[in-house]
């Protein structure tokens, strides 16, 4: 039941947020009064999927995966150690 969002979450992430996070990063990085770059946002996703390819979208995802992995594990175990700390007192004070 549970493990059919995973997947479903994670391309939704990949697919639509990676190319935003990286047409930002190269908005971001141009210096003011500098050369202009970019055409805007579409022209930004353009050049960069005809110079570097599709793969130039996705650069950083796997640590960016590994982190969110990391504190979400850490999250569901914290929860699961307090539910259960919180249930047995609640079991032995109804015993």
């Amino acid at each position: 039941k549970y493990t059919t969002a995973l997947p479903k979450n994670l391309s939704m992430y990949s697919n639509r947020t990676r190319v935003i996070r990286a047409v930002n990063n190269r908005e971001v990085g141009k210096h003011p009064g500098g050369p202009v770059a970019y055409g805007g946002m579409l022209d930004c996703i353009k050049q960069i999927a005809k110079r570097e390819g599709m793969s130039a979208f996705y650069k950083g995802l796997i640590p960016s995966l590994l982190k969110s992995s990391v504190s979400t594990g850490a999250s569901f175990w914290l929860f699961t150690l307090t539910k259960n700390i919180f249930q047995s007192i609640h079991d032995s004070n109804h015993s």
